[in-house]
């Protein structure tokens, strides 16, 4: 003899995890946002300062795309690339590359963080 099971509201439900989804991925787009801010200002600080432009350049930028979040961090100066690689008549002075490594675990964190805060309804 066959057991027969009826559900009812998997429509529903299946909305509300689309939603949670997105909630997620807003979430983890904001942290990501915020933790890259930690590593600007890392690399401000790290950052050979002449006149200041290089590191008043400094910047962070995230994004959605589709179901994918990026984020960078980049100084937007003509020659931010010859700081931080040097030269063969300049030695490199990196700011970015070691901010971006001292920063890795924070930026991490703050994704996570993000995250979790909207798993507990804490959105």
């Amino acid at each position: 003899m066959p057991i027969t099971v009826d559900l009812e509201g998997l429509d529903a439900l299946f909305g509300q995890l689309d939603a949670l989804v997105d909630d997620m991925k807003d979430a983890a787009l904001k942290g990501l946002d915020e933790g890259l801010r930690e590593t600007v200002s890392r690399a401000k600080f790290l950052a050979p300062v002449d006149t200041g432009q290089l590191r008043d350049s400094i910047t962070s930028e995230v994004e959605r795309r589709g179901d994918e979040i990026h984020g960078k961090v980049a100084a937007r100066t003509g020659y931010a690339t010859y700081v931080e690689l040097g030269t063969r008549h300049q030695p490199a002075q990196p700011y970015l590359y070691p901010a971006a490594k001292e920063t890795e675990d924070a930026v991490k964190d703050k994704v996570a963080g993000a995250v979790n805060n909207t798993l507990r309804g804490g959105g």
